[in-house]
Protein backbone atom coordinates (compact mmCIF):
# COMPACT_ATOMS: atom_id res chain seq x y z
CA UNK A 1 0.00 0.00 0.00
CA UNK A 2 1.25 3.56 -0.97
CA UNK A 3 2.37 6.15 1.48
CA UNK A 4 -0.88 8.16 0.24
CA UNK A 5 -3.50 5.63 1.37
CA UNK A 6 -1.59 4.13 4.65
CA UNK A 7 -3.25 5.52 7.69
CA UNK A 8 -5.80 7.55 6.13
CA UNK A 9 -8.50 7.15 9.31
CA UNK A 10 -6.23 8.05 11.51
CA UNK A 11 -5.05 10.99 9.80
CA UNK A 12 -8.60 11.84 9.09
CA UNK A 13 -8.70 12.81 13.28
CA UNK A 14 -5.29 13.76 13.60
CA UNK A 15 -6.25 16.89 11.22
CA UNK A 16 -10.27 16.64 13.20
CA UNK A 17 -8.27 16.81 16.41
CA UNK A 18 -6.95 20.39 14.67
CA UNK A 19 -9.86 21.78 13.56
CA UNK A 20 -12.05 20.68 17.40
CA UNK A 21 -8.70 22.74 18.84
CA UNK A 22 -9.49 25.80 16.66
CA UNK A 23 -6.59 25.83 14.63
CA UNK A 24 -6.64 26.20 10.85
CA UNK A 25 -6.55 22.95 8.94
CA UNK A 26 -5.58 23.92 5.43
CA UNK A 27 -2.73 24.07 3.19
CA UNK A 28 -1.56 26.30 5.67
CA UNK A 29 -1.66 23.63 8.65
CA UNK A 30 -1.44 20.59 6.64
CA UNK A 31 2.04 20.89 4.91
CA UNK A 32 3.17 24.71 6.47
CA UNK A 33 1.78 26.71 3.22
CA UNK A 34 0.12 30.08 3.13
CA UNK A 35 -3.30 30.11 1.35
CA UNK A 36 -2.69 31.48 -1.91
CA UNK A 37 -5.59 32.13 -4.74
CA UNK A 38 -5.18 29.55 -7.56
CA UNK A 39 -3.95 31.81 -10.18
CA UNK A 40 -3.05 29.52 -13.16
CA UNK A 41 -6.75 28.03 -12.93
CA UNK A 42 -8.18 30.86 -12.64
CA UNK A 43 -6.40 32.50 -15.91
CA UNK A 44 -7.42 28.78 -18.18
CA UNK A 45 -10.71 29.09 -16.91
CA UNK A 46 -10.87 33.14 -17.39
CA UNK A 47 -9.97 32.17 -20.77
CA UNK A 48 -11.99 29.60 -21.96
CA UNK A 49 -14.91 31.54 -20.11
CA UNK A 50 -14.41 33.98 -22.72
CA UNK A 51 -14.24 32.00 -25.80
CA UNK A 52 -17.59 30.04 -24.58
CA UNK A 53 -18.87 33.42 -23.86
CA UNK A 54 -17.75 34.77 -27.52
CA UNK A 55 -18.56 31.64 -29.64
CA UNK A 56 -21.84 31.57 -27.49
CA UNK A 57 -22.69 35.56 -28.85
CA UNK A 58 -21.95 34.56 -32.30
CA UNK A 59 -24.05 31.48 -32.51
CA UNK A 60 -27.19 33.64 -30.73
CA UNK A 61 -26.20 36.56 -33.55
CA UNK A 62 -26.51 33.92 -36.28
CA UNK A 63 -29.70 32.58 -35.49
CA UNK A 64 -31.25 35.24 -34.14
CA UNK A 65 -30.71 38.56 -36.03
CA UNK A 66 -29.53 41.63 -34.47
CA UNK A 67 -32.77 44.09 -35.87
CA UNK A 68 -35.03 41.40 -34.87
CA UNK A 69 -33.28 41.24 -31.38
CA UNK A 70 -33.78 45.15 -30.85
CA UNK A 71 -37.57 45.04 -31.90
CA UNK A 72 -38.30 42.52 -30.19
CA UNK A 73 -36.69 44.85 -26.94
CA UNK A 74 -38.37 47.97 -28.10
CA UNK A 75 -41.61 46.46 -26.56
CA UNK A 76 -40.10 45.40 -23.47
CA UNK A 77 -42.28 46.69 -20.38
CA UNK A 78 -39.27 48.39 -18.73
CA UNK A 79 -41.73 47.95 -15.04
CA UNK A 80 -40.31 44.72 -14.63
CA UNK A 81 -36.80 44.49 -15.12
CA UNK A 82 -36.06 46.29 -12.39
CA UNK A 83 -37.64 43.57 -10.48
CA UNK A 84 -35.56 40.93 -12.45
CA UNK A 85 -32.68 42.80 -10.96
CA UNK A 86 -33.73 43.00 -7.48
CA UNK A 87 -34.43 38.87 -7.51
CA UNK A 88 -30.82 38.38 -8.60
CA UNK A 89 -29.61 40.90 -6.50
CA UNK A 90 -31.39 38.87 -3.77
CA UNK A 91 -29.89 35.73 -4.35
CA UNK A 92 -26.35 36.97 -4.10
CA UNK A 93 -27.12 38.73 -0.54
CA UNK A 94 -28.75 35.28 0.18
CA UNK A 95 -25.77 33.53 -0.02
CA UNK A 96 -23.50 36.34 1.63
CA UNK A 97 -26.07 35.50 4.43
CA UNK A 98 -26.15 32.27 4.57
CA UNK A 99 -21.78 32.49 4.98
CA UNK A 100 -22.35 34.64 7.45
CA UNK A 101 -24.72 32.66 9.25
CA UNK A 102 -21.81 29.78 9.35
CA UNK A 103 -18.99 31.65 10.70
CA UNK A 104 -21.29 33.50 13.12
CA UNK A 105 -21.79 29.88 14.36
CA UNK A 106 -18.14 29.23 14.36
CA UNK A 107 -17.75 32.23 16.41
CA UNK A 108 -16.92 34.44 13.88
CA UNK A 109 -19.39 37.10 12.76
CA UNK A 110 -18.65 39.17 9.81
CA UNK A 111 -20.38 43.00 9.05
CA UNK A 112 -21.95 43.46 5.28
CA UNK A 113 -18.69 44.48 3.54
CA UNK A 114 -17.31 41.31 4.48
CA UNK A 115 -20.77 39.68 3.65
CA UNK A 116 -20.68 41.34 0.24
CA UNK A 117 -17.10 40.19 -0.53
CA UNK A 118 -17.51 36.68 0.40
CA UNK A 119 -20.77 36.58 -2.09
CA UNK A 120 -19.30 38.39 -4.81
CA UNK A 121 -15.90 36.26 -4.71
CA UNK A 122 -17.81 33.43 -4.76
CA UNK A 123 -20.09 34.22 -7.51
CA UNK A 124 -17.26 35.64 -10.19
CA UNK A 125 -14.93 32.95 -9.44
CA UNK A 126 -17.13 30.17 -9.77
CA UNK A 127 -18.58 31.59 -13.16
CA UNK A 128 -15.16 32.24 -14.77
CA UNK A 129 -13.67 28.53 -14.02
CA UNK A 130 -15.50 25.26 -15.06
CA UNK A 131 -17.19 23.46 -12.91
CA UNK A 132 -17.14 26.19 -10.20
CA UNK A 133 -13.88 25.23 -9.27
CA UNK A 134 -12.29 28.49 -8.57
CA UNK A 135 -15.42 30.00 -6.31
CA UNK A 136 -14.36 28.53 -2.99
CA UNK A 137 -10.66 28.80 -3.11
CA UNK A 138 -11.47 32.53 -3.48
CA UNK A 139 -13.80 32.57 -0.73
CA UNK A 140 -11.37 30.87 1.47
CA UNK A 141 -8.36 32.93 0.57
CA UNK A 142 -10.75 36.53 0.95
CA UNK A 143 -11.32 35.11 4.41
CA UNK A 144 -7.89 34.57 5.37
CA UNK A 145 -6.73 37.96 4.48
CA UNK A 146 -9.63 38.82 6.88
CA UNK A 147 -7.93 36.88 9.88
CA UNK A 148 -10.79 34.15 9.49
CA UNK A 149 -9.03 30.68 9.86
CA UNK A 150 -9.71 28.17 7.08
CA UNK A 151 -10.83 25.92 9.25
CA UNK A 152 -14.20 28.78 10.14
CA UNK A 153 -14.12 29.56 6.87
CA UNK A 154 -14.72 25.88 5.70
CA UNK A 155 -17.20 24.89 7.99
CA UNK A 156 -19.65 27.96 7.00
CA UNK A 157 -19.03 27.19 3.00
CA UNK A 158 -19.58 23.91 3.14
CA UNK A 159 -22.68 24.39 5.15
CA UNK A 160 -23.85 27.08 2.81
CA UNK A 161 -23.13 24.50 0.06
CA UNK A 162 -24.96 21.69 1.54
CA UNK A 163 -28.24 24.25 2.11
CA UNK A 164 -28.41 25.38 -1.46
CA UNK A 165 -28.03 21.38 -2.75
CA UNK A 166 -30.74 20.69 -0.72
CA UNK A 167 -33.16 22.99 -1.47
CA UNK A 168 -32.00 23.24 -5.32
CA UNK A 169 -32.32 19.47 -5.79
CA UNK A 170 -36.30 19.41 -3.76
CA UNK A 171 -37.23 22.44 -6.25
CA UNK A 172 -36.00 20.36 -9.51
CA UNK A 173 -38.00 17.37 -8.42
CA UNK A 174 -40.82 19.19 -7.91
CA UNK A 175 -40.96 20.59 -11.25
CA UNK A 176 -40.18 16.98 -12.76
CA UNK A 177 -43.13 16.01 -10.74
CA UNK A 178 -44.97 18.97 -11.56
CA UNK A 179 -44.42 19.20 -15.56
CA UNK A 180 -45.12 15.61 -15.28
CA UNK A 181 -48.27 15.90 -14.16
CA UNK A 182 -49.12 18.31 -16.25
CA UNK A 183 -47.77 16.90 -19.66
CA UNK A 184 -45.74 19.56 -19.98
CA UNK A 185 -43.40 18.20 -22.79
CA UNK A 186 -40.81 21.27 -22.85
CA UNK A 187 -38.32 18.84 -20.83
CA UNK A 188 -37.99 15.77 -23.33
CA UNK A 189 -35.97 17.44 -25.70
CA UNK A 190 -32.94 17.89 -23.18
CA UNK A 191 -34.38 14.62 -20.81
CA UNK A 192 -30.79 12.47 -20.98
CA UNK A 193 -29.07 16.57 -19.65
CA UNK A 194 -31.74 16.57 -17.15
CA UNK A 195 -31.18 13.03 -15.58
CA UNK A 196 -27.38 13.57 -15.78
CA UNK A 197 -27.25 16.49 -14.13
CA UNK A 198 -30.03 15.37 -11.64
CA UNK A 199 -28.29 12.61 -10.99
CA UNK A 200 -24.94 14.35 -10.45
CA UNK A 201 -26.56 16.51 -7.97
CA UNK A 202 -28.38 14.48 -5.96
CA UNK A 203 -25.14 11.64 -5.74
CA UNK A 204 -23.09 15.09 -4.39
CA UNK A 205 -25.86 16.02 -1.83
CA UNK A 206 -25.98 12.27 -0.39
CA UNK A 207 -22.34 12.46 -0.09
CA UNK A 208 -22.74 16.04 1.53
CA UNK A 209 -25.65 14.53 3.81
CA UNK A 210 -23.65 11.13 4.47
CA UNK A 211 -20.97 13.10 5.64
CA UNK A 212 -22.30 15.18 7.70
CA UNK A 213 -24.23 12.68 9.69
CA UNK A 214 -22.26 9.29 9.93
CA UNK A 215 -18.58 9.99 10.59
CA UNK A 216 -17.86 6.29 10.25
CA UNK A 217 -19.06 6.66 6.84
CA UNK A 218 -17.05 9.36 6.03
CA UNK A 219 -13.80 7.91 7.31
CA UNK A 220 -14.33 4.71 5.14
CA UNK A 221 -15.93 6.79 2.13
CA UNK A 222 -12.17 8.86 2.12
CA UNK A 223 -9.94 5.72 2.93
CA UNK A 224 -11.55 4.45 0.05
CA UNK A 225 -11.23 7.74 -2.65
CA UNK A 226 -7.90 7.64 -0.94
CA UNK A 227 -6.83 4.24 -2.35
CA UNK A 228 -8.24 4.67 -5.80
CA UNK A 229 -6.60 8.33 -6.34
CA UNK A 230 -3.61 6.45 -4.95
CA UNK A 231 -3.25 4.24 -7.86
CA UNK A 232 -4.91 5.71 -10.62
CA UNK A 233 -2.86 9.38 -10.16
CA UNK A 234 -0.08 8.36 -7.78
CA UNK A 235 1.97 12.23 -8.84
CA UNK A 236 -1.00 13.53 -7.41
CA UNK A 237 -1.39 11.81 -4.56
CA UNK A 238 -0.22 14.20 -1.81
CA UNK A 239 -1.99 17.04 -2.97
CA UNK A 240 -5.37 15.08 -3.48
CA UNK A 241 -4.77 13.55 0.28
CA UNK A 242 -4.31 17.27 1.77
CA UNK A 243 -7.38 18.43 -0.28
CA UNK A 244 -9.40 15.34 1.18
CA UNK A 245 -8.18 15.63 4.94
CA UNK A 246 -8.93 19.59 4.93
CA UNK A 247 -12.59 18.00 3.79
CA UNK A 248 -13.11 15.35 5.97
CA UNK A 249 -11.73 17.83 9.01
CA UNK A 250 -14.03 20.87 8.11
CA UNK A 251 -17.01 18.53 7.76
CA UNK A 252 -15.87 17.17 10.85
CA UNK A 253 -16.40 20.15 12.60
CA UNK A 254 -19.72 20.46 10.42
CA UNK A 255 -21.52 17.97 11.82
CA UNK A 256 -20.49 18.82 15.70
CA UNK A 257 -21.61 22.24 14.99
CA UNK A 258 -24.50 20.93 13.62
CA UNK A 259 -25.74 18.80 16.54
CA UNK A 260 -25.55 21.64 19.27
CA UNK A 261 -26.91 24.60 16.54
CA UNK A 262 -29.52 22.37 14.55
CA UNK A 263 -31.70 25.22 14.26
CA UNK A 264 -29.27 27.25 12.59
CA UNK A 265 -28.99 25.07 9.77
CA UNK A 266 -33.34 25.26 9.56
CA UNK A 267 -32.27 28.92 8.81
CA UNK A 268 -29.55 28.14 6.55
CA UNK A 269 -31.94 26.23 4.76
CA UNK A 270 -34.97 28.93 4.74
CA UNK A 271 -32.27 31.61 3.40
CA UNK A 272 -31.28 29.10 0.58
CA UNK A 273 -35.34 28.71 -0.36
CA UNK A 274 -35.59 32.54 -0.87
CA UNK A 275 -32.47 32.37 -2.79
CA UNK A 276 -33.68 29.90 -5.13
CA UNK A 277 -37.16 30.77 -5.64
CA UNK A 278 -35.84 34.65 -6.55
CA UNK A 279 -33.29 33.50 -8.72
CA UNK A 280 -35.67 30.75 -10.75
CA UNK A 281 -38.57 33.43 -11.16
CA UNK A 282 -36.60 35.52 -13.31
CA UNK A 283 -37.38 33.96 -16.17
CA UNK A 284 -41.02 34.60 -15.38
CA UNK A 285 -40.49 38.07 -15.10
CA UNK A 286 -39.23 38.28 -18.29
CA UNK A 287 -42.06 36.56 -19.47
CA UNK A 288 -44.12 39.33 -18.20
CA UNK A 289 -41.63 42.41 -19.70
CA UNK A 290 -42.89 40.76 -23.13
CA UNK A 291 -46.98 41.30 -22.15
CA UNK A 292 -47.67 37.60 -22.23
CA UNK A 293 -50.10 35.64 -20.66
CA UNK A 294 -51.31 31.78 -20.85
CA UNK A 295 -48.39 30.75 -18.57
CA UNK A 296 -48.42 30.87 -15.10
CA UNK A 297 -45.32 31.84 -12.55
CA UNK A 298 -45.68 27.78 -11.14
CA UNK A 299 -45.33 26.44 -14.64
CA UNK A 300 -42.25 28.83 -15.23
CA UNK A 301 -40.87 28.28 -12.31
CA UNK A 302 -40.39 24.76 -12.54
CA UNK A 303 -38.84 24.14 -15.94
CA UNK A 304 -36.33 27.05 -14.82
CA UNK A 305 -35.57 24.42 -11.22
CA UNK A 306 -35.35 21.54 -13.80
CA UNK A 307 -32.80 23.64 -16.25
CA UNK A 308 -30.71 24.59 -13.84
CA UNK A 309 -30.03 21.25 -12.33
CA UNK A 310 -29.42 20.19 -15.63
CA UNK A 311 -26.79 22.45 -16.71
CA UNK A 312 -25.25 23.29 -13.37
CA UNK A 313 -22.96 19.82 -13.15
CA UNK A 314 -21.29 20.44 -16.78
CA UNK A 315 -17.80 21.34 -16.15
CA UNK A 316 -17.98 24.73 -17.89
CA UNK A 317 -17.50 27.64 -16.40
CA UNK A 318 -20.55 29.40 -15.80
CA UNK A 319 -22.54 26.83 -17.80
CA UNK A 320 -21.81 29.49 -20.55
CA UNK A 321 -23.45 28.10 -24.07
CA UNK A 322 -25.31 25.12 -22.92
CA UNK A 323 -27.47 27.35 -20.73
CA UNK A 324 -28.43 29.09 -23.69
CA UNK A 325 -29.20 26.42 -25.49
CA UNK A 326 -31.26 24.48 -22.94
CA UNK A 327 -33.26 27.97 -22.67
CA UNK A 328 -33.97 27.49 -26.32
CA UNK A 329 -35.13 24.15 -26.07
CA UNK A 330 -37.03 23.91 -22.53
CA UNK A 331 -38.74 27.72 -22.91
CA UNK A 332 -39.68 27.30 -27.35
CA UNK A 333 -43.15 26.80 -26.28
CA UNK A 334 -43.33 29.23 -23.31
CA UNK A 335 -41.63 32.39 -25.51
CA UNK A 336 -43.23 33.01 -29.37
CA UNK A 337 -40.49 32.61 -31.72
CA UNK A 338 -39.82 35.71 -32.75
CA UNK A 339 -39.36 36.69 -28.47
CA UNK A 340 -37.58 33.88 -27.86
CA UNK A 341 -34.19 35.24 -28.67
CA UNK A 342 -34.39 38.19 -26.73
CA UNK A 343 -36.20 36.99 -23.96
CA UNK A 344 -32.52 34.53 -23.56
CA UNK A 345 -30.55 37.02 -23.62
CA UNK A 346 -32.35 39.10 -21.49
CA UNK A 347 -32.61 36.49 -19.10
CA UNK A 348 -28.93 35.35 -19.32
CA UNK A 349 -27.91 38.82 -18.95
CA UNK A 350 -29.66 39.69 -15.92
CA UNK A 351 -28.86 36.22 -14.30
CA UNK A 352 -25.42 35.86 -15.02
CA UNK A 353 -23.79 38.54 -17.24
CA UNK A 354 -24.32 41.54 -15.40
CA UNK A 355 -24.03 40.07 -11.99
CA UNK A 356 -20.52 38.73 -13.35
CA UNK A 357 -19.01 42.20 -14.57
CA UNK A 358 -21.20 43.76 -11.25
CA UNK A 359 -19.48 41.34 -8.89
CA UNK A 360 -16.38 41.99 -10.34
CA UNK A 361 -16.52 45.72 -10.65
CA UNK A 362 -17.18 44.80 -6.65
CA UNK A 363 -14.62 42.85 -6.02
CA UNK A 364 -12.28 45.52 -7.62
CA UNK A 365 -13.73 48.66 -5.54
CA UNK A 366 -13.81 46.63 -1.86
CA UNK A 367 -9.93 46.22 -2.71
CA UNK A 368 -8.41 49.46 -3.60
CA UNK A 369 -11.19 50.72 -0.52
CA UNK A 370 -9.53 48.71 2.04
CA UNK A 371 -6.04 49.24 0.58
CA UNK A 372 -6.80 52.88 1.21
CA UNK A 373 -7.35 52.59 5.15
Amino acid sequence: MSQYTENAPSNIRAAQGQVAQGQAVSSTSVDGRTIKPPTGKLLKGGLLFLALASLTLWLLLKEYSLPQLLAAVKNVDMRFLPVAAFAMGLFLLCEGKNIATGLAMAGRPIGLRQMGRYAMGGYFFSSVTPSASGGQPMQLYFMYKDGIAPSHGSLALLLELTSFQIVSISMALFGLVYTYVHQMAMMTEIKYLLFLGLGLNLALLLILLAALFSNALLKGGLHFVLIILGRLMPAKAPTHRRKLLVFAASYGRAATHLKKHPAVFLKLLATSTVQLLAFHSIPYLIYLCFGLTGYEWLEIFSLQALLYVSVSALPLPGAVGVTEGGFAVVFQQVFPPPLLGAALILCRLISFYLPLMASGLGLIWLSFSSDSK
